[in-house]
């Protein structure tokens, strides 16, 4: 964090970042919550763990299709350095003529990650582990992640910039009005902040299709205003 002032400016600013490893591929005194081949009843709302290679397969039918999905581990997530990376500043200075007050807030966030969990019916899996051929049992809907959370992240980053412009007017000694004209999001960006999750083979643009983009920051958007003091 950091705070300058410089003939009327005004400059605040700050950088976070951060590193977090995530790793319960190893319990202690509870090796049944591993992965479900030690666990006889995993609840459907539960994410299957699987072993930590990368390389067993749930092969199932859904729908008429035969679909492979990877393990993707998800009892250890190692997220890049730069994701939690985050910047924002705030400039606040006045016009020496005219008294015009401008100010501006910048942020600069991470991008989400792209996720993708895969849902399937106890009774559709063909088998889950091609080296042991051991099927699931003990839950209805299961699912499982089919990528790695935390570790991919296609959507580019959320870079926001606001901008107000504002003057004060005294019409007698207690009475003061206030101009105002706010742009939110000036550079119109269009960061995506959600996104289906769903793993599917829908065709993208289809309802409830895996990657469908659910939200967006807002378009630019101008508001004008008037504060009245008295």
């Amino acid at each position: 964090m950091a705070n300058a002032r410089f003939h009327g400016l005004l400059l605040q600013g700050g950088v976070t970042a951060g590193h977090e490893v995530t790793n319960y591929c190893v319990e202690v005194n509870s090796p049944q919550d591993l992965f479900w081949t030690s666990n006889p009843s995993p609840n459907a709302s539960s994410i299957l763990e699987l072993t930590n290679s990368n390389n067993i397969n749930t092969s199932s039918t859904v729908g008429g299709a035969a679909t492979l999905i990877n393990d993707a581990a998800p009892c250890y997530i190692n997220p890049p350095w730069y994701q939690n990376l985050q910047f924002k500043m705030a400039v606040v200075y006045t016009l020496p003529w005219w008294k015009i007050k401008l100010s501006a807030n910048e942020q600069n966030l991470p991008s989400i990650p792209l996720q993708a969990t895969y849902s399937y019916k106890t009774a559709n899996v063909s088998f889950i582990n091609a080296a042991t051929g051991r099927t699931l049992v003990g839950c209805s809907t299961c699912r499982l992640e089919a990528v790695t959370p935390q570790t991919v992240f296609p959507f580019g980053r959320d870079n926001q910039l606001d901008f107000r412009l504002a003057k004060d007017i005294n019409i007698t000694e207690r009475w003061r009005i206030e101009p105002t004209a706010d742009f939110y999001n000036l550079l119109n960006a269009n960061p995506i902040l959600t996104i289906g999750t769903a793993y599917n083979t829908s065709a993208p643009g289809t309802p409830g299709a895996w990657r469908n983009v659910t939200s967006m920051l807002p378009g630019r958007l101008i508001k004008f205003g008037v504060h009245l003091d008295f």
